[in-house]
């Protein structure tokens, strides 16, 4: 029942989240944000996954995203922990890169499914290089990982000992989170957006549910 539940739970308590962030009621934000990271956790927990390297790394990787939700979270002023939390995403991005390499061998076709990442890598390192002042080098290197962990997941799906389903659940997830990722960037650096929140944490939760879901299959 817990694949079918759980996520809509996400979902309501993703909403709150959000609705809060716009109408600034910090304390409620403070509460829904780090819960639905946590009944994402407890999603993953809950898989009877017969690969526990793959579950462990999974759950690993989202505890590394919770930190990451909670500085994110913070307010810029007096101190900002943007830092930190790339840091902490970057932990979370390099640990999903372990989990979705599991069972895979190398093969040509790899370096194709790579090709598509490294364009989009470039178009948008392009784009965001002249804005990011100071912080070039550590949204670049996190860039570099984020992209890496979206070919490993999509690497993942032609593995042969691999449960197809559940790796298209985690590529799916993959590619979300990059995509929310890009929000951030965009919105952060490039061009702030009003619907920057809505759209940033509708598809964070939505990628970290489907990697959790990806157990489950």
């Amino acid at each position: 029942m817990a694949p079918y539940v759980l996520p809509s739970i996400v979902a309501v308590t993703a909403l709150i989240d959000i609705v809060a962030v716009y109408r600034e009621a910090r304390t409620v934000a403070y509460v829904f944000k780090p819960l639905s990271t946590v009944l994402i956790i407890t999603l993953a927990l809950l898989a009877q996954q017969a690969d526990r390297t793959y579950q462990t790394l999974i759950v690993v990787g989202l505890l590394f995203s919770l930190a990451g939700d909670v500085f994110l979270m913070l307010p810029e002023r007096p101190r900002s922990y943007f830092v930190p939390g790339l840091v902490a995403f970057l932990f979370a991005q390099l640990v999903y890169i372990g989990a979705f390499s599991l069972g895979t061998h190398w093969a040509g076709i790899h370096l194709v499914i790579l090709l598509p990442y490294a364009l989009f890598g470039l178009v948008v390192g392009t784009y965001l290089w002249p804005r990011l002042g100071a912080m070039k080098a550590p949204v670049v290197l996190y860039m570099i990982v984020i992209l890496g962990m979206g070919w490993r997941a999509g690497v993942r799906v032609h593995a042969a000992d691999v449960p197809i389903t559940g790796a298209v659940f985690a590529l799916v997830g993959a590619v979300v989170f990059i995509l929310s990722d890009l929000s951030l960037a965009v919105n952060r650096f490039a061009r702030p957006f009003k619907a920057a929140e809505a759209v940033i944490l509708s598809t964070y939760f939505t990628a970290q549910t489907f990697i959790a879901l990806s157990l489950h299959f």
